[in-house]
């Protein structure tokens, strides 16, 4: 299914509820009551490993949720507990996403009306600005740290040109190099395990054709296809060994073995798959009601609702730290 990265004229990219959810993203501060009163699910029993209630084995999930029209980071535990919000900006905070050792959260900022990477810690005290992207650089979105916590990947816009692509820079925020040109947009790039591979969804630039899954090297070459959809595929999400990559076709996740190319229909009305560390759950927003977090396990049973919105929506960005 590897075949060349597709670029021969530039078209705008479909539209989707899924990628319109990507609102555009501020900053940290200390922990403050939520005046939207958010639902937490604590004592959660899954159907995989027999785990007891209540005693969540893995790491905070971070995740961004609109108050009011306006993106802000949230993390919670595994079992629904420990809810808390980061982020309390007049302008959006979106895309968070772990670094290796789970103790800072990068994430996308719309702070002072440019949208830049920033960073913060795990309780959301410390935060600070790591890039200095706009004007050259704008429209960021989908921060992706690497595994060995030295590189941080995203998307974002050339001043001047209409789509999207797949950029990556060095955690201080220095060293930022464009990785594709192809025409059409090019988003949410995520790492291999191994970090020796990027894998991203793109509109790929032929009219009425999907966007794709494709992957690349760290430095932009050896770009394959890896999805041969009959509807818009990204949202892809690297399993922790590796062998295997959560995706969105639609509104369904999808599972590849990247051994085997099998494909397997994992779960409906689902968007943004992001794995647990040891690769036994995943992680997601329920499409047909976006006020609700899902996790589920990856033999696709046991799914529990994780934390629920009531009087809002938009729960997305999902990303499980160690």
């Amino acid at each position: 299914m590897n075949q060349p990265h597709r670029s021969t004229q530039r078209r705008a990219a479909a539209a989707s509820p899924l990628l319109l959810l990507l609102v555009l993203g501020a900053s940290a501060c200390t922990d403050r009551a939520d005046p939207f009163s958010p639902t937490a699910a604590p004592g959660i029993s899954t159907a995989a490993g027999g785990r007891p209630k209540g005693t969540p084995t893995r790491g905070l999930i971070a995740f961004s949720h609109s108050v009011s029209g306006n993106q802000e980071i949230y993390t919670v535990a595994e079992d629904g507990s420990g809810l808390r919000r980061l982020t309390y900006n007049v302008e959006p905070d979106d895309s968070p996403s772990w670094s290796p050792d789970a103790r800072k959260l990068a994430y996308v900022s719309q702070r002072g009306g440019r949208r830049e990477i920033h960073v913060m810690n795990a309780d959301g005290s410390g935060g600070k600005q790591l890039s200095k992207l706009a004007p050259a650089i704008t429209a960021v979105t989908d921060v992706a740290w690497s595994p060995d916590g030295r590189r941080i990947a995203f998307a974002a816009r050339a001043e001047g040109e209409d789509y999207r692509d797949v950029y990556v820079m060095s955690a201080s925020g220095s060293s930022v190099t464009r990785l594709t040109t192809a025409d059409g947009d090019d988003l949410q790039p995520t790492w291999s395990p191994d970090g020796e591979r990027i894998a991203f969804a793109s509109a790929g630039g032929v009219p009425g054709d999907p966007f794709e899954v494709y992957m690349m090297n760290p430095d932009g070459s050896n770009v394959a296809r890896e999805t041969d959809c009959a509807f818009n595929c990204w949202h892809p999400d690297w399993s922790p060994d590796g062998a295997r990559l959560a995706y969105n076709e639609l509104y369904s996740i999808r599972i590849k073995n990247l051994a085997t190319s099998y494909v397997a229909d994992f779960a409906e009305m689902a968007g943004g798959p992001a794995w647990s560390p040891d690769g036994v759950r995943l992680v997601y927003t329920r499409v047909d009601d976006f006020g609700i977090l899902m996790t589920i396990s990856a033999d696709a049973t046991g799914a529990d609702t994780l934390v629920s919105f009531p009087n809002s929506w938009a729960a997305w960005d999902a990303d499980w730290g160690r």
